[in-house]
């Protein structure tokens, strides 16, 4: 990845803390979701397929229904408005399709689903503005998702 599309990348980071700043202001409805692309296999995590899954989200922009953020690790992250929780739960059954036989698209023995995390964005909150980028990533990962 060259230093501009991971510059770009840092600033989508600096965009979602904002936003989560602002949603936490009116979150009634609202959700976040974080999907561990970063996770899967190397032979799945090239840049095609990445734009891919990517793209796979972009209808939900475009009806308001969603932000999509692309992390610097390749991962995403989505607020979504209430209504579109069934889309996306349609378009991840898409992408474990695509990376079917990958372990990360598979529950752990737990019974915990290391793909996708659910969040309610209330109960998400930068602790301030000033927060670096990368460790709002590390908070979505290590929060436990919502009901």
């Amino acid at each position: 990845m060259n230093a501009t599309n991971q510059g770009a990348k840092g600033y989508q980071e600096t965009l979602l803390v904002d936003t989560l700043d602002r949603v936490r202001r009116n979150p009634e409805g609202r959700k976040a979701v974080h999907i561990r692309l970063s996770k899967l296999l190397p032979s799945n995590r090239t840049p095609v397929r990445i734009k891919i899954v990517t793209r796979m989200f972009r209808v939900l922009e475009s009806g308001r229904q969603a932000q999509i953020f692309n992390l610097s690790n390749d991962d995403l992250a989505l607020i979504l408005n209430g209504g579109a929780q069934r889309d996306v739960n349609n378009i991840v059954l898409r992408v474990r399709k695509l990376f079917e036989g990958d372990p990360v698209t598979l529950d752990d023995a737990d019974g915990n689903d290391q793909f996708i995390a659910w969040y309610e964005t209330w109960r998400w909150t930068p602790r301030s503005r000033s927060t670096p980028p990368s460790s709002c990533a590390r908070r979505l990962r290590s929060r436990r998702p919502g009901p």
